[in-house]
This record gives C-alpha cells, sequence and structure tokens, in this order.
C-alpha cells in the first residue's frame, strides 16, 4: 500500500500492514482520465494545477493535515496503474484498506447545498427535527441524487470504512454517515443499523448485498465484479477484457466460500413469460437482484428467519458438546448393530431385535441411521420368517403382522429425503 503525504501533496512510502498506520482515505467520483493525476504525473510533475484532480488532492490533504493525519491515500495517484500486478493486489485489497482507515472523506462534487448543514436538519433515524421550507427540501433531495450513490466503487467506500464525513463542492461539511443514515439509507437501501455499525456487514444475506449494488453503474463491465470483492470477503484475479464472465466468475467463489444459497435467488422480479427466457444457476449481471432487498438468510439448526427471529451464533461450547454427544450416539449405534450380526445366528427374540432398532433410531444422524436401521429391518424380517415357519403360533404371527412392517416403515423413515 502507498500514501500520500499530506503536507507537500507528492511524497510517497511504502506501507505493509494498513492496520498499523493512521491515515485518512479520499471516496470520490473520478472524472475523466485527462483531469484525474495519476501516480506517474505526480512523481514526475507533470500534472496541472488547474484541473480538478489536483483540486481533489490539495482538499483531501488540507483536510486531513487540519483533521491531524500526516497520510492520506487516494485512489487516483497512490496505484501505479501501469503494473497489473499492483492493481490487482490494490482491487483486492481495496476494501481492507478503507475499512482500516481512520478517517474517509466523501466529496460530493456535484452537490451545493448553499450552506444548510444536512447534520443539523436530520437526526440518526433520518427524521426531520425542524421544519424545513420547500427550498431546503430541494436541497436535501440532491443529495440523494448525487452521482456518488449510483457508482459501482463506491459502494464498498460508503460500507468499510467505520467513520465517513460527507462535504459538497464547497467543501461545506454535510455530516457523518452515522448523521445522515437515514438518508443514506433511503437512497441505497442499505440497512440503518448497517451504516451505524450497529450491525454488522455479513448479518445481510449475500442477495441484499447484491441488491444494493443492483442499480450501480461502472465505466467497464468488469468492475461490476471487482467491485463488490470486497463486499463478499473474496479474492480473483482480474481478466480485464473478460466482460460479464467476471460476474459470474465472481460469484462461483462466493459458493465457495459462503453457504449462503440466497445468491441463487435472483430474478424474483422478472414477469413469469420472461422466466423461461432464463437459463443457468447464476445471474448474469448484479441488476438481476433488484427485487432480493428483503431476501432473509435461514439459520439451519434451529430453522429461524432473520426475520424478527432468534439468529445468535451458538457458543463454542455448545458446538463442542453436541460433538461429545454424537460420538456417544455413534458408540451405542455401532454396538447394537455388531450385537444384532452377532446374536442373529441364535436367533435372537423378537422384542430383543425391535429395541434395538429403536434404540438406533434414537440415536443416529440421518443417513447412518438409515443404514443401521436396514441392517436391523432386514434381522427382524429374518428372525419373523423362521417364527412364521414354526407353524404361526400366536406370538410369531404377531411378531409377522406387525412387527416386520414396523422395521421397513422405520428404515422408509429414516432414509434423508
Amino acid at each position: 500500500m502507498r500514501l500520500l503525504s499530506s503536507a507537500d501533496y507528492t511524497t510517497f512510502k511504502e506501507i505493509i500492514n494498513p492496520e498499523d498506520e493512521r491515515y485518512a482515505i479520499l471516496s470520490h467520483c473520478w472524472g475523466s482520465n485527462a483531469e484525474e493525476i495519476t501516480h506517474q504525473q505526480l512523481t514526475t510533475g507533470t500534472y496541472s494545477v488547474g484541473t480538478t484532480g489536483w483540486q481533489k488532492i490539495v482538499r483531501c490533504c488540507d483536510l486531513a493535515t487540519s483533521r491531524g493525519f500526516d497520510w492520506v491515500w487516494i485512489d487516483t495517484c497512490c496505484i501505479d496503474k501501469t503494473s497489473s500486478a499492483e492493481l490487482s493486489e490494490s482491487i483486492n485489497s481495496m476494501f481492507n484498506w478503507y475499512q482500516q482507515a481512520t478517517e474517509c472523506y466523501n466529496f460530493l462534487d456535484d452537490l451545493d447545498v448553499g450552506g444548510i448543514s444536512l447534520s443539523l436538519q436530520v437526526d440518526g433515524d433520518g427524521r426531520w427535527k425542524d421544519a424545513l421550507d420547500v427550498q431546503d427540501l430541494d436541497r436535501l433531495s440532491s443529495f440523494l441524487d448525487s452521482r456518488w450513490f449510483t457508482r459501482g466503487w463506491t459502494l464498498q467506500e460508503l460500507l468499510a470504512p467505520k467513520v465517513v464525513y460527507f462535504f459538497d463542492c464547497r467543501d461545506v461539511f454535510l455530516g457523518s454517515k452515522v448523521d445522515l443514515a437515514g438518508l443514506i439509507a433511503l437512497a441505497t437501501g442499505i440497512g440503518h443499523d448497517i451504516l451505524t455499525g450497529k450491525t454488522a456487514l455479513e448479518t445481510a444475506s449475500v442477495a441484499q448485498r447484491m441488491s444494493w449494488a443492483s442499480m450501480r453503474i461502472t465505466s467497464r463491465k468488469e468492475d461490476a465484479a471487482y467491485s463488490l470483492l470486497g463486499i463478499f470477503h473474496v479474492n480473483m484475479p482480474l481478466i480485464y477484457g473478460e466482460g460479464t464472465k467476471a460476474f459470474f466468475r465472481l460469484q462461483v467463489e462466493i459458493l465457495r466460500a459462503s453457504d449462503d444459497q440466497s445468491l441463487l435467488a435472483w430474478g424474483l422480479d422478472e414477469p413469469e413469460s420472461d422466466i423461461p427466457t432464463r437459463t443457468g444457476l447464476l445471474a448474469p449481471s448484479p441488476l438481476d437482484f433488484s427485487a432480493c432487498r428483503r431476501v432473509r438468510v435461514v439459520v439451519h439448526r434451529s430453522v429461524v428467519i432473520r426475520h424478527g427471529g432468534d439468529f445468535s451464533t451458538p457458543k463454542t461450547s455448545n458446538v463442542l458438546w453436541g460433538s461429545v454427544v454424537s460420538l456417544i450416539r455413534t458408540a451405542i449405534g455401532v454396538l447394537c448393530t455388531v450385537a444384532a450380526i452377532v446374536w442373529a445366528g441364535s436367533p435372537p427374540s423378537p422384542m430383543w431385535v425391535w429395541s434395538m432398532l429403536t434404540i438406533q433410531a434414537l440415536f443416529w444422524d440421518p443417513w447412518t441411521t438409515a443404514i443401521f436401521a436396514g441392517v436391523s429391518a432386514a434381522l427382524v424380517t429374518y428372525v419373523g420368517l423362521q417364527q412364521i415357519a414354526a407353524l404361526f403360533p400366536i406370538p410369531g404371527m404377531f411378531f409377522a403382522l406387525l412387527l416386520i412392517p414396523l422395521s421397513w416403515l422405520s428404515l422408509a423413515r429414516t432414509i434423508p429425503t
């Protein structure tokens, strides 16, 4: 990672562990390539101070200096984009770099609020503190319409940093991410508690996180996938030129790293007449998740939906105890089955075999229960046929007519679906 000195705007230093550094970071919308200042231009002095890209660097550095920071990170000039290896490392690490930053400054250069401070008008839940006139409401709506909320790369720049400060084109302070969480939630669909840090990002399902990116755009098709790597905690090599295949590769990596099957819930807003035209397991683009903002995941152990239910993670002690119980059950099942096979030549009494079958059904997990219940059912049938051959005494008839069908019914019920 390469940091820029906030004192002279041109000095860089290389760092290995961003968590050990104190630095500020910039979030912004890129202008044209001619306006932005590259790493090569800054190191060689071939930049123009009249460009908006240079002005953003100066504004960010000056703001960081006033806040007590000696170093900043700005994506336009802190990445050597002529090196494909460095570009790949940077994109795969960018979420972490924003997450480790002490402060993030967000420049909304297409917004001019004319001096009104939104943080004074809106509380943490997005409710108006005072009555606003029509002019003020128009200014607030322009905040929601900022281009920054429509770009693909800025989604991780909103989610990753703990502290984000918003400024308009005149460097008027608008408020923090926490102050404006209500408005930002309206503009992005991201939950208020996630924006304020009360709830972890990972509590949102994969489909929900995809929905946040569904209406965002990127200059290159591949960036629609690459900009989401950190949000799903996955890594993959960059192949510019692969087009929409990048998004398919992203979904494959998500499936490998997570058991959240909501990734397959795309296309919920499509008319039924269009469904047969879509084939394949994975979505063609983030746009296909636009109707997935309310998709929740299920906790399999308790079968509780994460919409008003208790979905706390089981404690480690509970998991360990469950493993011990599973081992005990396994031992009991093995002993019962071995005993059944050894004693089958006697043959054992019908009631003993049936008791053995019942014990196994209680102590085994689904597939192993099915296997050993099958052994038991075969033994019960074998003994029952011997009883039937003994000219149907009353106990034999009871065994044949009742226990044999029940043993096979028990086997059928244990087979997992």
